[in-house]
């Protein structure tokens, strides 16, 4: 019992540390090329699951998922209709905590779960926030939505998807692209070409003019010059021969579009000597 007692005692000191920014700062070591996919058009939003080596592209025009393992096409869901793999307005898609596909539709306000084929799951409505249009899940299993309405987000339980808090309201007019690593959501404004830089708690930290994404170990990492990723904080600059038409990184992984390849890094750390 006293073993059990000083578990649970480390475990909520270390969860505590965590989600107020004591992370052990690292560098970039390496850049590995793991995976990559032949593709003939570009995608609003890519999602690569390193377990199930599957690629979920979205093209919100069409409402459609294409899922692709090994390089070969698994599934496509979606279309326009009412029917459990359509959607009225798809808008965004995620990995969830448990790697099921996430896809948030914006006009239905719901968010359906689909298995790793894209076999549907589940749905769950959310008529609490007006304008849905981003979904992303923190580390800790919360489910964040952006309010493109009420310019506003909301922190929902991934459980019952009730709401807990909201933040940012008026702090960043459009949102198109979001990302969260460690403990900072980065959100990119492209029309003002501006990176608004949110803690897990949902806290103002920082405004950037460039789009940046903060990693894992809470490090800055600049997208520019279409073909140029700049992680300065490494002294590395990662260029491509093509222009870039989709980048992320989420945890330790790259996500790069250019040309006729979407192709995933592992971005390899080390602990940093200096710190």
């Amino acid at each position: 019992m006293r073993n059990y007692l000083l578990f649970l005692i480390i475990l909520i000191i270390c969860v505590s540390c965590t989600m107020n920014g004591f992370v052990d700062k690292r560098t970039i070591n390496k850049i590995e090329l793991i995976d990559s996919l032949y593709v003939q058009e570009t995608f609003d939003k890519i999602c690569y699951s390193t377990s199930e080596k599957n690629f979920y592209l979205m093209q919100k025009l069409k409402n459609v998922i294409y899922i692709y393992n090994n390089g070969k096409f698994v599934n496509q869901i979606g279309g326009t209709g009412f029917e459990n793999n359509s959607f009225r307005k798809l808008s965004d898609i995620t990995l969830g905590i448990d790697n099921h596909l996430y896809a948030l539709d914006s006009f239905d306000k719901s968010i359906k779960r689909f298995e790793k084929e894209g076999v549907y799951l589940s749905k769950v409505n959310i008529d609490n926030v007006a304008s849905p249009e981003k979904i992303v899940f923190t580390n800790y299993g919360s489910v964040l939505l952006f309010d493109s309405h009420k310019k506003e987000f909301f922190a929902l339980d991934p459980f019952d998807f009730s709401m807990k808090y909201s933040f940012g309201k008026f702090q960043v007019e459009e949102v198109d692209n979001l990302f969260i690593n460690g403990n900072y959501l980065s959100v990119y404004d492209k029309l003002n070409h501006e990176t608004t830089i949110f803690n897990i708690n949902g806290q103002y930290d920082n405004l950037i003019s460039d789009f940046v994404i903060m990693d894992a170990f809470n490090n800055i990492l600049t997208f520019k010059d279409n073909n140029v990723v700049d992680f300065s904080a490494f002294e590395i600059i990662f260029r491509v021969k093509n222009k870039i038409t989709y980048f992320s990184i989420e945890n330790n992984l790259m996500l790069i579009a250019s040309g006729n390849y979407i192709k995933v890094y592992r971005l390899q750390y080390e602990y940093n000597q200096k710190n």
